[in-house]
């Protein structure tokens, strides 16, 4: 790379020929692989980024003369102000993205959207791009035939959104979102329902970083209503489901990667889960079923609303173990890992 040192001074006006310009400029493109952006050229070539503002107009008219595209073109005052130009710039990263790519996203990558929609529109990204008209979301949509037919896949997801998962009724819209060390199981879910739209990224209150799954369709919300998913509050009011007992291991190992825990104790290990009353007794009257033991449901405590807990310990919890990764294929490897211990048997 040419040092500015080096660079001997010009002749007086020398900068007033654009050709001088234009063969400086293609100059730091060869030396860099490419232009290097206004603020390096700036802060490192000041006599050539002076003539251009004194004698050109800045840098977006020089770059638009030599169909330069830089890092980044700054707009027009006012640019932001005239929604159509916003609504404009959303359309480009919908397209760019091959759907909506997320608020961590554009925060991110495209922070000049995020910026002008707060600054100008008084609003924040998420509720102004909720206002939007939705398309028929092409973009979004899923292979209908998987929720016609029941499957080890199907049962654990519905197990998973009765426990961890959000149903959007006015926007026909189901999230689920899971730690991002545990997006495999979103991955996978993805592929098999054929999505075509992007899993998206966050930033959690914690400071952990989450990955979200979005479903948009009508179809799948009736779908999980009637397999008995709540679609108000499920934390307080997820009653019993409507599971074939086929797939019950297969929707309880979805449940527990929800909403329960498995961890070493000792030469064992230990399950819990917390949900509602409803939905525990239901499990439990399933377990009983197929697993012939009884299991005591204890209200928790230092929670204002009534939530339940479940807990198994030694080898009632080995035998629950057993039971839920009999002959499966998606789980969460982090709670499957420590229900399979080196010194668990």
């Amino acid at each position: 790379m040419v040092e500015f040192k080096k660079i001997q001074r010009v002749q007086k006006n020398y900068w007033k020929k654009f050709n001088n310009v234009k063969n400086t400029i293609f100059k730091l493109k060869k030396e860099h692989n490419g232009w290097p952006g206004s603020r390096y050229v700036i802060k490192n070539y000041s006599a050539l980024s002076h003539g251009i503002f004194r004698h050109h107009g800045g840098f977006t008219k020089v770059m638009k003369k030599l169909h330069i595209l830089p890092k980044q073109i700054h707009k027009e005052n006012g640019y932001w102000k005239n929604e159509n130009n916003v609504l404009k710039e959303i359309n480009r990263i919908i397209k760019l993205y091959n759907g909506w790519p997320g608020s961590y996203i554009i925060h991110l990558k495209h922070s000049a959207l995020s910026h002008a929609i707060e600054r100008y529109h008084k609003i924040g990204l998420r509720k102004y791009i909720e206002k939007l008209p939705r398309p028929d979301r092409e973009d979004e949509t899923y292979n209908e035939k998987r929720i016609y037919k029941w499957s080890e896949n199907l049962a654990y997801f519905v197990g998973l959104i009765a426990t961890d998962g959000c149903i959007t009724i006015k926007r026909n819209c189901v999230t689920i979102g899971l730690l991002s060390t545990d997006a495999s199981v979103l991955e996978k879910l993805h592929r098999w329902f054929g999505l075509k739209n992007h899993l998206t990224n966050c930033k959690t209150q914690s400071g952990n970083y989450s990955t979200r799954l979005s479903i948009h369709g009508k179809h799948m919300l009736i779908f999980l209503i009637k397999s008995g998913v709540s679609s108000y509050m499920k934390s307080y009011n997820q009653d019993k489901l409507n599971i074939p007992n086929k797939y019950f291991h297969h929707c309880l190992r979805g449940i527990i990667d929800g909403d329960g825990s498995i961890f070493p104790t000792r030469k064992t290990i230990t399950i819990s889960l917390v949900g509602t009353q409803n939905l525990l007794n239901y499990i439990r009257e399933n377990i009983n079923k197929f697993l012939n033991f009884e299991l005591p449901i204890e209200r928790v405590r230092h929670v204002k609303n009534k939530m339940y807990g479940l807990r198994l310990y030694g080898r009632k919890a080995i035998k629950l173990r057993n039971f839920i990764y009999k002959n499966s294929n998606i789980y969460i490897k982090r709670k499957r890992a420590s229900a399979y211990g080196k010194n668990n048997r």
